[in-house]
C-alpha cells in the first residue's frame, strides 16, 4: 500500500468511493465459473454464417464431438 498513499490522500471524496466500488465488483467476480457458462458467453454474440448453416447436416460427427458443447451450440443455431 505504501506506492498508493500519497496517490489516496491527494484523491477526492467521490473519486475514491469510485476506487472502492471497483475494487467490490472486482472481488465479487472471483468466483470460479465453470466451463459450460464460460463457452456460453464466448458464443452467445457469436454469427453463424449461412454457408455454414447450408452444411448443417452434411458432416458426420463422432459421438465425443456430437456431445461437445460448442458443436451442440453450433448445430442448434
Amino acid at each position: 500500500m505504501a506506492p498508493y498513499v500519497g496517490l489516496i490522500r491527494g484523491m477526492s471524496f467521490e473519486e475514491k468511493q469510485v476506487v472502492v466500488a471497483f475494487i467490490v465488483d472486482s472481488m465479487e467476480e472471483q468466483e470460479p465459473k465453470d466451463n459450460a457458462e464460460i463457452i456460453r458467453k464466448k458464443y452467445r454474440r457469436l454469427q453463424v454464417s449461412p454457408e455454414l448453416r447450408r452444411l448443417r447436416g452434411c458432416i458426420k460427427l463422432t459421438d465425443d464431438e456430437l456431445k461437445d458443447e460448442r458443436t451442440q451450440y453450433l448445430l442448434n443455431r
